[in-house]
C-alpha cells in the first residue's frame, strides 16, 4: 500500500456470499462497493430519470398547447423544392436552366 499512496484502489464485490471483507474499505483510499451499494445507486439514478419525465411532460404538454394556440404557423417553413422553384422562375426568358447530371446507363 505505500507504493500506492495516492492512488486509489477501489474494489467492487459482485459475490454472493461476499469474499471482500468489510474491514478493507476502512483502509486509507480503498473504496469497497458490494451489490446491495449498486442496487441503492441504480434505485437513487431511477428515481432522478422519474423526475425528469414528469418535468418533461410538463413542458411538453406547455409547447403543444402553445402550438395548438398558434395554429402551428410560427412552425411553419416554407419548404425547400418551393425556394427552388422561385429562384428558376426569377431566370430571364432564354437563360438555361440548371446544370444536370446525365441519366445512368440501364
Amino acid at each position: 500500500m505505500r507504493r500506492r499512496a495516492a492512488r486509489p484502489l477501489f474494489f467492487i464485490d459482485l459475490a454472493m456470499p461476499r469474499n471482500i471483507a468489510p474491514e478493507v474499505a476502512h483502509l486509507a483510499n480503498v473504496f469497497l462497493y458490494n451489490l446491495d451499494d449498486l442496487a441503492k445507486i441504480a434505485a437513487e439514478n431511477l428515481a432522478l430519470r422519474e423526475a425528469e419525465i414528469h418535468r418533461v411532460r410538463a413542458l411538453l404538454a406547455d409547447k403543444a398547447a402553445a402550438f395548438v394556440a398558434t395554429g402551428g404557423a410560427a412552425h411553419r417553413r416554407k419548404p425547400h423544392r418551393g425556394v427552388s422553384r422561385a429562384r428558376v422562375s426569377s431566370r430571364r426568358p432564354g437563360e438555361p436552366g440548371p446544370a444536370r447530371r446525365p441519366a445512368a446507363p440501364s
